[in-house]
């Protein structure tokens, strides 16, 4: 059964003036400092997502800059890692374990969003891929 993304967009959707780039920073170097080697993805002022890659060039994590909303691998402690962000968990970035309307993406994201993803059988790095620019 797909975890239904929804309800953490919902709830997140009004971009905050409190959410800043230099705090989405901070959550990024968070996540990094779980894996030696990791390195942070991200172009502050033309990205809607950070990444963090492992040594081994896979994903770790992601952190969304429009909104408090990131994801983390399993295997980071999410005790370790900022509150004020809502989480989500993955085994993988490429597992298809997700859903989400792709109507809400839209309104999150203040654009149109790509029609070449499956938003009822969706990975995080579809979920990136989707709304990154």
């Amino acid at each position: 059964m797909k975890q239904d993304l929804s309800d953490v967009f919902r709830h997140s959707r009004a971009p905050s003036t409190t959410w800043t780039h230099e705090k989405v920073q901070d959550v990024l170097q968070a996540l990094a400092a779980h894996s030696p080697g990791s390195w942070v993805d991200w172009e502050p002022f033309d990205e809607q997502w950070g990444r963090v890659l492992d040594a081994d060039n896979q994903v770790l994590g992601f952190v969304c800059a429009r909104v408090p909303i990131g994801a983390a691998r399993d295997d980071v402690p999410l005790s370790e890692l900022p509150s004020a962000v809502a989480w989500i968990r993955f085994k993988s970035a490429d597992d298809h374990d997700y859903r989400i309307v792709p109507e809400l993406l839209e309104e999150v994201f203040g654009r149109e969003i790509s029609r070449n993803v499956n938003y009822e059988d969706l990975s995080m790095n579809d979920l990136w891929w989707a709304t990154v620019s």
